[in-house]
């Protein structure tokens, strides 16, 4: 990498570094909406006072939130990667300029849904959040199309940054992909609710039944489709387990429909976990077996010419 391209993957980390500074700062002092002590999380939180207020059916107990700590906290690992990349004589050539401007973005509209959301704009937090998510997808796409490039034009491809990207930085994304888009319907629910005012019950099911067709489609492009980029990728799922876990803590009726479908989601979530972690292993397996027998092909190759 010439030193043109390195400063300007250090530049644009920084950017993206700083961008995501602000937006865990403003969430972290969003949490307070008064002069109350720091340590009285659930009761000072602004977060939790927006859902507690804008309440639905399937609004989870408040736990459920702290999910934004392992979100944000994610991120500064894959942060920290791209920050060291620029050091190294051949860095992988994971990042690009666009990566790291679509991501910042969903960085930067991350921190305007808390501002928003803290003023109780519904509609504008509900459009930057479903934003925010949609940023994430783009950036995971672009990672997953140069991640299996970088596979397969390098043939020992760095054990170290294997995991680096596996783990960090596609799994960070797909985090924050996941939680951002589970968190964009509950906002659309609570739109329907609040602003169209529509029965609590009905716009329950809609996002219920928008969150189901969201993870069938994820699970099928995941395992079926597009397997090649994302046999590592396993973050979705336990998401939408806490997700619909902390909606089952505090809603529970066994003669309401929309707890019934909470539960069944709940259920088909742990299904598809269970399933993505065996289809992991397989196709880990047999990945591993094609590259020992085209090694020994090699080697046949080459006794027999010699």
């Amino acid at each position: 990498m010439a030193l043109s391209g390195r400063c300007s993957m250090a530049l644009l980390a920084l950017m993206t570094f700083i961008v995501f500074s602000v937006a865990a700062v403003l969430f972290y002092l969003g949490k307070y909406n008064d002069k109350s002590p720091m340590t009285d999380f659930y009761n000072h939180s602004v977060p939790l006072y927006g859902y507690e207020k804008f309440r639905l059916e399937i609004t989870p107990c408040w736990w459920t939130w702290w999910v934004w700590v392992a979100v944000f906290g994610w991120q500064l690992q894959w942060i920290f990667y791209s920050f060291i990349l620029p050091c190294r004589k051949h860095p992988p050539r994971v990042f690009s300029m666009s990566f790291f401007i679509i991501v910042s973005l969903g960085f930067g509209l991350i921190a305007g849904w808390v501002l928003l959301w803290a003023r109780e704009f519904i509609e504008a937090a509900f459009g930057l959040m479903a934003g925010a998510s949609l940023c994430m997808y783009i950036s995971l796409a672009i990672i997953f199309y140069r991640a299996k490039d970088l596979y397969e034009t390098t043939k020992r491809f760095p054990n170290g940054d294997h995991l680096a990207i596996q783990l960090f930085l596609i799994n960070g994304l797909a985090l924050f992909a996941s939680w951002t888009t589970y968190s964009a319907f509950l906002h659309l629910g609570i739109v329907f609710r609040y602003s169209v005012k529509m029965d609590d019950h009905i716009a329950t099911t809609i996002v219920l039944a928008g969150l189901s067709a969201v993870l069938f489609f994820w699970f099928m492009l995941d395992n079926f489709v597009f397997h090649d980029y994302t046999i590592y990728t396993f973050t979705v799922y336990p998401v939408m387990l806490v997700a619909f876990t902390g909606t089952f803590a505090v809603f529970w009726d066994k003669n309401e429909r929309n707890s019934i479908f909470n539960v069944v989601l709940l259920g088909v979530s742990g299904l598809l976990a269970i399933l993505k972690i065996i289809f992991m292993i397989c196709r880990t397996c047999l990945r591993r077996k094609r590259q020992r027998s085209h090694v020994v092909t090699e080697e046949q190759y080459d006794m027999n010419i010699y």
